[in-house]
């Protein structure tokens, strides 16, 4: 009798701190899961960044071996390009700043820098690279 009255006792004891336990055990595996998950994120952004800057210099390097390949340096171009804008009659590229699209296009801002111009040889398509947007 006197076992079974302190054992009543002593269960409820054990049951709650076995409850216990069981909840801190849940909440310490939450709080791993939790770190772990932050870790994993910390390690995608970490292997982003790895992988932009590979890229960055990858690119860099392909067009720097483009250019050395084709010899193209850019102050030739623009001497070029100066030197074809001299020879060009006067007035002769402004048939283009009548056409509608390209007058959208002078007045769009500055994020879209490229205007496509097709036509047949000899129409004035490079010369007109001296177009100012508005």
């Amino acid at each position: 009798m006197f076992y079974s009255t302190l054992w009543r006792k002593f269960r409820r004891r054990l049951d709650i701190i076995l409850e216990s336990l069981s909840r801190n055990s849940d909440l310490i595996d939450r709080e791993a899961n939790s770190i772990n998950i932050a870790q994993a994120q910390e390690q995608r952004i970490k292997a982003e960044e790895a992988m932009e800057k590979q890229e960055r210099a990858r690119f860099t390097t392909q067009l720097q071996a483009s250019l050395s390949w084709l010899g193209v340096e850019s102050a030739e171009q623009e001497d070029e390009l100066v030197r074809l804008a001299e020879l060009a009659h006067p007035n002769s590229c402004d048939w283009i700043q009548n056409q509608p699209k390209a007058r959208s296009w002078m007045r769009l801002d500055k994020d879209n820098p490229i205007l496509w111009l097709n036509g047949k040889p000899g129409a004035g398509k490079h010369l007109s690279l001296s177009i100012v947007r508005e």
